[in-house]
């Protein structure tokens, strides 16, 4: 078998597949967070092309190395399988590679279409069939989209103010159109911060919090865009659940982040004036120490060393100011080892003195 050869045909195979754009992994059913799902696709049916033989098939390696290679959950993996089994792109398992093995795969890349190719992409109609007809679904297994379709003068006319869906952007940004609701709030947190789509599971727990933490709903909010930030959610299904368990710690850590920031001004001036003190401070000593005598007494003798003692009485040590955790001001003792050096270089110099004079007698 010429490996050199087959080698050359699986990187050709890489490279085909590396061709095709997150719009060529589109299904029908993706609906307005098509984008996402696409790229995840693309992503993993990549990887795994490298694992491939120049036509696709002995596919070997299984999900569990997916899973750490990719940085993924093992449910999306197996989810995004099943999508480019809808694709065609990855045939049906061809048995195992052993008798304890994982499956043998392989891929289809000719099965994938370039946008604007028969079959490539959902029609308009059928992604606002889609959009449109959707039937309501319970708190627990339903999502809020991040942003309502687009609509026609005459049918945007016609729309009652119940039938439009809230913008979901943040209040800084449309104050006018901000959602009323805490639900539509948290949702454009989430999808303003990449994660797609919110699920309502768990939303009657967050709406406990307020009363139960005795704080209002923009805390709830900002505590969640904290969270959201913080935390991994891969694989979580209904965050809110999640956040609400975690709501206690992320509304502390929110709170010290908070205080920090309201100090921080306060803090950096303080700061920079000790630093500020703390460097006179020190050039005044070793100026003083450097000096051959101090009042008469030589430098490093026991005379010397009581007349630096005098002058650190008259002039205290400053503190010096660092900023806390927990945005606080707390000092450092460091003006005692400036003290200690300053004085055990005089000694020296004393003892090299002395020394000098022997070796002058000698």
């Amino acid at each position: 078998m010429d490996k050199s050869n087959d080698k050359t045909k699986s990187v050709r195979c890489i490279r085909d597949i590396r061709e095709f754009p997150p719009e060529s992994y589109r299904l029908p059913q993706d609906g307005r967070k098509w984008k996402v799902l696409c790229k995840e696709r693309r992503a993993i049916a990549n990887h795994i092309a490298t694992y491939a033989n120049g036509d696709g098939t002995s596919i070997k390696a299984g999900v569990k190395r997916w899973v750490k290679e990719i940085g993924v959950s093992r449910a999306t993996i197996f989810r995004r399988l099943d999508d480019l089994r809808k694709l065609g792109v990855l045939r049906d398992k061809q048995g195992l590679t052993g008798e304890n093995g994982t499956a043998l795969r392989s891929l289809d890349v000719s099965r994938l279409k370039m946008p604007g190719e028969a079959g490539a992409e959902v029609s308009g109609s059928q992604e606002k069939s889609q959009i449109h007809g959707a039937p309501e679904v319970s708190d627990s297994t339903s999502e809020v989209s991040g942003s309502r379709p687009e609509v026609s003068g005459s049918q945007s006319r016609s729309l009652t103010i119940a039938e439009t869906q809230p913008s979901l952007l943040p209040s800084t940004n449309r104050p006018s159109n901000r959602p009323q609701n805490l639900m539509g709030r948290l949702a454009g947190i989430h999808k303003d911060a990449g994660k797609g789509q919110l699920s309502r599971g768990g939303l009657k727990d967050v709406q406990t919090l307020p009363e139960k933490y005795g704080v209002d709903e923009d805390t709830v909010e900002r505590v969640y865009r904290h969270w959201l930030g913080d935390r991994n959610i891969e694989g979580l299904k209904h965050p809110l659940i999640k956040f609400a368990e975690e709501f206690p710690e992320s509304l502390d850590a929110v709170r010290v982040q908070e205080k920090r920031s309201a100090n921080q001004v306060e803090n950096t001036r303080k700061i920079a004036e000790s630093e500020a003190a703390l460097a006179e401070w020190r050039k005044q000593l070793e100026r003083l120490t450097e000096l051959p005598s101090i009042n008469g007494r030589d430098r490093g003798s026991d005379e010397w060393v009581r007349e630096v003692n005098t002058w650190l009485e008259a002039n205290p040590k400053p503190a010096w100011l660092v900023e806390r955790d927990d945005g606080g001001l707390t000092s450092i003792e460091y003006a005692d080892s400036i003290i200690e050096m300053r004085i055990l270089l005089g000694r020296r110099h004393a003892e090299d003195v002395l020394a000098a004079a022997h070796a002058n007698e000698i």
